[in-house]
């Protein structure tokens, strides 16, 4: 009886380890940075927004439309100021 008692714990304690996991295991938090030269440019100013992110792939949105499409992990695009109000660019 004393050596099934021992034999059931062990048993026990290896299933817990081996449905554990590890860190190598789990996956990455995804995250991406975006930054502009300027908050508020001027009209017909030059601006450069600049985005860094660890995804293998990211995808581009404006609210004005003119920033939507694939980008690279990480880089950066210069933009011309034609109109007022508020822009909102971001990256997925």
């Amino acid at each position: 009886m004393f050596k099934f008692k021992y034999f059931t714990l062990f048993s026990f304690t290896l299933l817990l380890i081996s449905c554990s996991g590890s860190d190598g295991d789990s996956i990455p938090t995804l995250e991406a940075t975006v930054t502009s030269s300027n908050d508020a440019p001027l009209y017909d100013e030059t601006y450069t927004i600049s985005w860094e992110s660890n995804a293998s792939q990211c995808y581009a949105t404006s609210t004005t439309g003119s920033w939507l499409g694939e980008l690279a992990p990480s880089g950066s695009q210069d933009f011309v100021a034609k109109r007022g109000g508020t822009a909102n660019y971001g990256v997925q």
